[in-house]
């Protein structure tokens, strides 16, 4: 039994993809390093899509999603740091921690 399930042919999940999601989840949630773990999910994606493209294996949607949230919490923290800039311009301090 255990010998038709290693042999059954069906590949599976690439392990790029996945690591390209774990990374895109830690940019939107670890604000101080989102940078690494932004980049570094975008290029587990390409990493993954031409593994993917060559092996056959499973994780297309996995890879795009890990994509999707890595560029989310990079757009997340340049919109962040950009607001900040502006309120320094026009003398808005945003004073959080009394």
């Amino acid at each position: 039994m255990v010998e038709q399930m290693q042999t059954s042919g069906k590949a599976g999940t690439n392990h790029y993809a996945s690591a390209s999601l774990l990374f895109g989840i830690f940019s939107i949630f670890f604000p101080f390093f989102t940078l690494i773990f932004g980049f570094t999910g975008i290029l587990f994606f390409w990493r993954a899509k031409k593994e993917i493209a060559v092996s056959g294996e499973a994780g297309t949607r996995r890879a795009y999603a890990g994509l999707i949230c890595s560029v989310l919490g990079l757009l997340m923290l340049f919109s962040m740091v950009s607001l900040g800039g502006i309120f320094r311009m026009i003398g808005i301090q945003l004073n959080i921690f009394y």
